[in-house]
């Protein structure tokens, strides 16, 4: 398992809006989703504004020590007052060697803080 002095969490600002989506159209391409066609950057602004905007999600980037771009997030998603579903997604070069599980108790610490 990779320890967390190889993986920094940052939450999630429009700066890296395409690195998001580049992860998330990762997985689609993968077909680790029930959809497999990609997401476009127009589509991408609408749902981030509609739910990081006003709070209904939460996303936060891992960063490996050797990277400036993000490998993958974590996303909070309100469902009621106090009920959150988390979602994970790894750039495909980075599934199967750890970095989700770090990335994921990392984000979980931070977001409870």
């Amino acid at each position: 398992m990779i320890r967390n002095k190889n993986i920094r969490i940052k939450k999630f600002t429009y700066n890296y809006t395409k690195d998001l989506l580049r992860i998330f159209n990762s997985g689609r391409a993968s077909g680790f989703f029930f959809r497999s066609e990609k997401v476009s950057l127009k589509d991408h602004l609408t749902w981030l504004k509609l739910n990081v905007d006003k709070k209904k999600s939460f996303i936060f980037l891992g960063f490996s020590k050797d990277n400036v771009k993000p490998f993958g997030y974590v996303r909070f998603d309100l469902i009621n007052q106090n009920l959150y579903e988390i979602s994970i997604a790894n750039h495909k070069s980075f599934c199967g060697k750890g970095y989700g599980s770090e990335m994921m108790r990392l984000a979980i610490k931070k977001f409870y803080k």
